[in-house]
């Protein structure tokens, strides 16, 4: 006997199906014995003709089984299930479908689900954290509403998706394009797989350009050698250059340090300006005031040289040794200035209130920063004077400024320049 709710086989005898325990219902026969036990009336004229044919039973029509149409009605649901799979799949994985996820997301300023959309290959400066200052963001900060539009262009490789939308109070309509790339591999076994390019979000080869000797840094990231320009650095006697292969379009923080340098920090936008150069440095103060020391220090050595008569060695340790040749002579000249005369004898120099600045100059062909320090000082010269046989005791007191450029070399500040020391009496 079979179950009419499942299609189980099951003994005769049974009154429950075995597998999933529904009644089972004997199906019915007809009733022959009781057909066979009615008088028949005899016809005698024909049981003379021809012999008395058996009566054959009816055939009954097995009624289908409830199991098949649980079959069926299971086969027509998982076929339609199937068809919306597939629908909803296509849509949902579409090209048109990850351009507006894109969309959507950095217009609700959601950049890390965004991000996930992109296909690039992360680097120092494309990540997730730089992808939020990407200007694509600012552009859509007040979108109101949108509509994607036909595609712009397509091919097997890519599709180019036009999003139509306002912003917040305008009257007019704005076009954003989406790029979108076909991937290898498909999204649930079945369905393509696209991202999108960051092509048009992406600013190449950016250079930065600072005084030599100087350390950058762009958004956090240290621009070591992998960053470094030799071939530009080469052409140029006071700048290293730096470019960066990739990074996202819109506003970088970069800084510029350098030993003895005011720190540099600026933001730079990509989107105006497609290089960075930075042409010089604010010497610290504390540095230009080790220079404004040394230089009036210097000063009072070199004088007091001069009056001694001695040769310029005595004062060879303190200049820069390129600039020797032309030190040597104005130091021999002012030594001459104070040489004694047939009339004029020098007993006595002093110089008192020195004052002054230090500021930044120039950048020698050593590419060391110069200083310039300009010193105020007063004066006072004591000689004998021999005048048509007279002799007097002379005194001159006089104001007289000069000037001294240094630079900081292997650790210390050497002169490289002075002008206006000579004493007139």
């Amino acid at each position: 006997m079979f179950c009419q709710n499942c299609g189980t086989q099951n003994n005769d005898a049974s009154v429950f199906c075995e597998n999933c325990g529904a009644k089972l219902e004997k199906p019915v026969q007809p009733n022959v014995a009781a057909q066979q036990a009615q008088p028949v009336q005899p016809n005698m004229a024909a049981q003379q003709s021809q012999p008395v044919q058996p009566m054959k039973p009816a055939q009954l029509k097995k009624p289908m089984s409830k199991a098949w149409v649980v079959v069926a009605v299971e086969v027509i649901v998982l076929v339609a299930a199937v068809a919306v799979f597939f629908n909803f799949g296509k849509e949902m994985n579409s090209a048109e479908k990850v351009a507006e996820k894109f969309f959507v997301e950095v217009a609700n300023h959601n950049f890390k689900e965004a991000y996930k959309t992109l296909d690039v290959e992360e680097n120092d400066f494309i990540n997730e954290k730089n992808f939020e200052n990407a200007s694509c963001n600012m552009q859509l900060s007040k979108v109101n509403t949108y509509e994607v539009k036909e595609n712009h262009s397509e091919d097997k490789l890519g599709k180019d998706i036009r999003i139509q939308y306002r912003t917040k109070g305008s009257s007019s309509n704005r076009d954003y394009y989406v790029s979108v790339n076909k991937k290898s591999g498909k999204n649930l076994l079945f369905f393509n797989k696209w991202e999108v390019s960051p092509e048009a979000l992406i600013v190449e080869d950016y250079s930065i350009a600072v005084p030599t000797g100087a350390e950058v840094t762009v958004d956090d990231i240290k621009l070591g050698k992998s960053y470094y320009d030799k071939k530009q650095s080469a052409d140029s006697d006071y700048y290293d250059y730096y470019t960066i292969p990739e990074m996202f379009a819109g506003e970088h923080q970069v800084v510029v340090k350098k030993d003895g340098m005011q720190e540099v920090r600026k933001v730079i936008d990509t989107d105006e300006d497609y290089s960075y150069y930075l042409d010089n440095m604010v010497m610290d103060d504390k540095l230009l005031e080790e220079a404004f020391d040394t230089a009036t220090g210097d000063l009072q050595k070199i004088y007091e040289a001069a009056i001694a008569g001695k040769d310029f060695s005595a004062i060879s340790g303190m200049v820069d040794k390129d600039a020797g040749e032309d030190l040597e002579y104005v130091y021999e000249n002012l030594v001459g200035d104070f040489e004694s005369s047939s009339y004029e004898t020098l007993n006595k120099f002093s110089v008192s209130n020195i004052e002054g600045t230090a500021s930044q100059y120039n950048w020698s062909s050593e590419e060391e920063l110069v200083v310039q320090v300009e010193l105020d000082y007063d004066y006072v010269v004591d000689y004998t004077r021999n005048w048509f046989d007279e002799v007097t005791n002379e005194t001159s007191n006089d104001s007289k400024s000069c000037y001294i450029n240094l630079a900081y070399k292997d650790g210390k500040w050497v002169i490289v320049e002075i002008s206006g020391m000579y004493i007139y009496y």
